[in-house]
């Protein structure tokens, strides 16, 4: 189960400056406030506005899709991020995550080695606190090695399966609630050289989702498939195909959880494939 109508938690990770020996850190935290802590949240709670730029109604995408919520975990031991993390993640009112950047492997991530972090085996435990079978809907981690092998072992499963995605094969062929995630098999890396970081990526493949092709005032359009959001986002940052993207699950899942009846029984009637 799922609550389709349900908010988004946005989170990422910043570096202590102080430390840094690439002098990247303090760019890519200006770069992460700034899409992440400020546009992306913005984004999200402007949806309802019929002044703003989605100009949504909740019979357009669902209820409750304007409710956000946002941490920073940075290089401070004793942050917050670990217990904000886990009463979100146990919490019915958000099916959405936007996580990163962040650092990472296939099993943990957060602020490895410096702030607070997590594990799959701590999402899993997390969300059963919101019901035995509570999945996301989609998450979307950005981080490196977000979705791998190696140190996954039964203890501690990938990322996919933590968040309760299901695999692709299964939601194809099985009358069930449909939901997705996008990972990165390889490691994500920032340049402060390049004319965009990984944070601002982050927020334009979010936003490509929330709005479609369209995003003006009232041009805006939910139903746009998330594999189609995401090759369409790849053609603009192309880059990022050597960090080798991974979406497992329904591929067809639109912003708009409006039709989630109907895609239970793979009827894509109203989604843009």
């Amino acid at each position: 189960m799922y609550a389709g109508g349900a908010g988004t938690i946005l989170s990422y990770c910043k570096d202590n400056p102080a430390t840094d020996q690439t002098g990247l850190a303090q760019w890519g935290n200006d770069q992460a406030d700034t899409w992440i802590g400020q546009t992306l949240a913005f984004l999200y709670n402007d949806i309802y506005d019929q002044l703003g730029l989605t100009e949504y109604y909740s019979w357009d995408v669902g209820p409750g899709r304007n409710i956000t919520t946002g941490y920073v975990d940075d290089w401070t031991p004793s942050n917050g991020w670990r217990q904000f993390m886990q009463e979100k993640l146990g919490s019915m009112l958000y099916s959405d995550a936007t996580l990163g950047p962040l650092h990472g492997n296939p099993a943990t991530c957060g602020g490895v080695g410096l702030g607070n972090h997590l594990s799959s085996r701590d999402i899993v435990n997390w969300t059963a606190a919101a019901g035995a079978n509570w999945r996301m809907r989609k998450v979307a981690c950005w981080w490196c090695n977000s979705y791998g092998s190696g140190t996954v072992t039964n203890a501690f499963p990938d990322f996919a399966t933590a968040f309760g995605i299901r695999p692709k094969a299964m939601q194809d062929s099985t009358l069930m609630k449909k939901n997705a995630g996008l990972f990165w098999i390889e490691h994500l890396q920032d340049e402060a050289g390049r004319s965009w970081s990984i944070a601002e990526a982050a927020c334009a493949f979010d936003q490509a989702w929330v709005c479609g092709p369209n995003a003006i005032p009232g041009g805006c359009d939910p139903t746009w498939a998330i594999w189609r959001t995401l090759n369409d986002f790849l053609g603009q940052y192309s880059a990022l195909w050597k960090y080798q993207p991974y979406l497992e699950g329904f591929y067809w899942l639109p912003y708009s959880s409006m039709y989630d009846a109907e895609l239970m029984g793979d009827v894509l009637t109203h989604v843009h494939q």
